[in-house]
């Protein structure tokens, strides 16, 4: 695979960058368990970098368990490193809550890595079976503390993924408690504008029906009025001497008429 160039402008040391690159690949699975690094010189090439740079950077993988010394020469990542490097979860609040515990564990498992090769290669030149026998109890002593605190790890892993999981649940919760409201809000507001929209209609047709029995009223009104004058007229007509009587007759005519 091929790696940019370093930033030569950062404060991060260039071999720390050139480590952290390549770190990421083996902990990403970019450079598979076993495989072959490329040269150094291939290496200083794609990083614009030194041969000496590049290797010390090979060093510190190699003092944290990353790389080993490959067949013939050159390094190669260690079996089993990229394959048991713990996957973040989906949750983004899962991932915050397990993101130091996962580094955690990752330091773990780097140190288990180096204090196995630093066995390895003690081992060689061990010759008293009293000091063998005390490194290996000393060995023995790390593996338990170093089981204990991954069992430590998996119950604060599984805590925060069962927060993570409640906490998406009361999310969802209230997602449809509030779609519920909405809906519920929206079919009450449909409602109250169908009965007022059914309360002006009736309004509406009531003064309708006001307005005809009062139009309808006052129309009889008049007729009758009407009846009653020309009944009048009539006798006026009959009685043409009629004495006071008439005149008032008379001039109760008049009046109606200058009222109509």
């Amino acid at each position: 695979m091929n790696f940019d160039p370093i930033d030569r402008d950062s404060a991060v040391p260039r071999f720390e960058q050139i480590a952290n690159a390549l770190r990421d690949a083996i902990t990403s699975g970019q450079l598979a368990a076993g495989q072959r690094l490329p040269t150094e010189t291939k290496l200083a090439e794609q990083f614009g970098v030194t041969r000496m740079t590049v290797r010390r950077a090979t060093r510190e993988l190699r003092y944290e368990g990353l790389l080993i010394p490959a067949s013939g020469r050159g390094m190669a990542v260690r079996p089993g490193v990229s394959e048991a490097t713990p996957q973040l979860p989906d949750s983004p609040a899962a991932a915050a809550a397990e993101a130091p515990l996962i580094a955690q564990a990752e330091d773990s498992r780097t140190r288990l890595h180096a204090l196995a090769r630093d066995v390895s290669e003690w081992g060689a030149l061990v010759s008293d079976p009293a000091m063998a026998a005390n490194l290996l109890r000393t060995l023995a002593d790390i593996g338990l503390a170093q089981a204990a605190e991954a069992a430590s790890l998996r119950t604060a892993l599984a805590e925060a993924k069962a927060r993570a999981a409640a906490a998406e649940r009361a999310s969802q919760t209230a997602g449809e408690t509030l779609a519920a409201l909405r809906t519920d809000w929206q079919r009450q507001r449909a409602e109250a504008r169908s009965d007022l929209d059914a309360v002006r209609a009736t309004h509406a047709e009531q003064l309708a029906h006001v307005q005809r029995s009062a139009d309808d009223r006052v129309t009889c009104l008049t007729e009758a009025l009407n009846a009653e004058r020309e009944m009048l007229r009539a006798l006026i007509r009959q009685n043409p001497a009629g004495g006071s009587g008439l005149g008032n007759t008379r001039a109760w005519e008049g009046d109606g008429a200058d009222a109509t």
